[in-house]
């Protein structure tokens, strides 16, 4: 991989909001409050944006935000294979998190995809913290409900079968790859332990047990007690609420053992949320990349009616109001007399209507320059476009507004009526 990743941030920012309101759309009540639902748990957090700095690389970053390299490669879209990252490049950090559901009052809970433990104490959440977990196969790291069986600070480690060392002990020091602290789970050979290998904290490298940072494990060996319960989980989809913003967010991660698709976990924990979602268009925004995205706010986008003359117009999507915002299919401004198209090369919506042209590029960062304008056309950028399924969805009033179509709102029954152009 390069080591010059910069640009890439802007993309990233815009593909999460397009998903956002994707998603928003998607995810319509069915007629329960989701925060009614059981299993919606708590988000905590927040995510946050690192600029790069001179000597900073992908490691050093996570490692201060208390993550792992593949955390913050995930978030953005990079490969964890290097480390290397450009001074000055904008880093999604991936800090929010959607808690376990039913945690323990004091004890653990690992998320296998998400490559990380969650400490819980006196009935309250207290840290999450990155671990290497199992390779996929035959080490992979067994799910289950297991307690804390002991605790050792400079563990001796007896070498198993597949290591072929013979079976002379490992001491302390720096050749023991448990590092210098144990926590012995009460199966056979599986633990939380330190490791003289920090980087591959968040890959699927070990042989079942769970590494971590040593700063890490020494912090939580002296916060755990022998006889806690752990539990080993593998959720590749959440759904959680954000109670500082006041948001439902959804957060799917990948599916690193191959027994939990992404796209059908979130469907599930969606609907077992008390959401409606379409599971063909939920591809749209599950990105299997840790980062916890906004679904909705506390009120619900609004559907609105729109009528051309009077009269009610099939339309492939239905439109709403999101924060203020109307939100139609492009074909609202076909049905009014206008020429629709839509650009695959360049991904954007053309509403043309005399010599005037209003673009909706599906990405905001996109540039209009001279060469799509046609001689002799007025033209100007009318907002983003959102594709939803084969349907581009735009904001109708920049139209409006641009090509004065007569039109009234009613804010009562949420209907906006349209006159179509002669």
């Amino acid at each position: 991989m390069s080591g010059c990743i910069s640009g890439r941030m802007n993309s990233k920012v815009f593909r999460l909001r397009i998903a956002a309101v994707l998603c928003a759309v998607l995810c319509l009540y069915l007629g329960i409050n989701p925060a009614e639902a059981d299993s919606v748990r708590q988000a905590v957090g927040k995510d946050r944006v690192h600029v790069v700095q001179l000597g900073e690389n992908l490691y050093s970053i996570a490692k201060s935000y208390g993550l792992a390299i593949e955390h913050l490669a995930f978030a953005n879209n990079l490969s964890p294979d290097s480390v290397n990252v450009a001074a000055g490049t904008e880093l999604l950090v991936p800090s929010r998190r959607v808690l376990p559901a039913n945690p323990p009052s004091n004890g653990l809970v690992v998320n296998l995809p998400e490559r990380g433990v969650f400490l819980f104490r006196d009935g309250a959440f207290v840290k999450f913290y990155p671990i290497a977990i199992g390779q996929p196969g035959r080490f992979a790291t067994p799910q289950g409900n297991f307690s804390i069986a002991n605790k050792t600070v400079d563990p001796v480690w007896l070498p198993p079968e597949w290591a072929n060392m013979g079976e002379e002990p490992v001491p302390a020091g720096p050749n023991n790859p448990l590092g210098d602290r144990w926590i012995g789970l009460s199966t056979p050979g599986i633990g939380l332990h330190s490791t003289t290998s920090p980087m591959s904290i968040g890959q699927a490298v070990s042989h079942g047990c769970m590494r971590m940072y040593p700063n890490s494990v020494h912090e939580l060996y002296e916060r755990v007690q022998v006889g806690w319960p752990v539990r080993i989980e593998y959720e590749t989809a959440k759904v959680g609420y954000d109670e500082t913003k006041g948001v439902y967010c959804l957060v799917t991660f990948p599916d690193v053992y191959g027994i939990a698709n992404p796209y059908n976990a979130a469907e599930k924990a969606l609907l077992n949320s008390g959401f409606g979602v379409d599971a063909e268009e939920l591809r749209s925004c599950v990105y299997k990349d840790g980062m916890a995205l906004d679904l909705t706010t506390a009120n619900p986008n609004i559907p609105v009616n729109i009528l051309i003359n009077d009269e009610e117009v099939q339309w492939p999507e239905q439109p709403v109001l999101m924060e203020g915002i109307l939100i139609a299919p492009a074909k609202v401004a076909s049905s009014l007399g206008m020429t629709v198209e839509w650009d695959s090369t360049r991904q954007l919506v053309k509403v043309t209507y005399g010599n005037t042209t209003l673009y909706f590029p599906v990405d905001e960062a996109f540039d209009m320059s001279k060469e799509i304008i046609p001689a002799g056309k007025n033209a100007e950028q009318g907002g983003t476009a959102v594709k939803f399924g084969s349907t581009a969805m735009i904001p109708i009033r920049p139209v409006l507004n641009a090509f004065n179509v007569p039109h009234t709102w009613d804010s009562a029954s949420k209907t906006l009526r349209l006159t179509r152009l002669k």
